[in-house]
């Protein structure tokens, strides 16, 4: 799955105020527009449950966009 079509699967199950959480257990890279994505998700309340340990670092060191 692609980051655009992630995101807009996002916005339709959260636009009604609807919760979600993500299972990232098998995203075991993400490259910067995944990151900038994952970011966006987080601060708008999304739970990123089972981070792979080098994706959540490159989560934690990119800059937030």
């Amino acid at each position: 799955m692609g980051v655009g079509e992630l995101q807009k699967i996002c916005e339709l199950l959260v636009s009604d105020g609807g919760k979600l959480a993500l299972d990232r257990a098998k995203v075991s890279f993400a490259d910067k527009q995944g990151l900038i994505l994952l970011s966006r998700l987080k601060t708008r309340g999304i739970k990123l449950l089972n981070p792979v340990p080098f994706v959540e670092e490159q989560l934690k060191s990119s800059p937030r966009i």
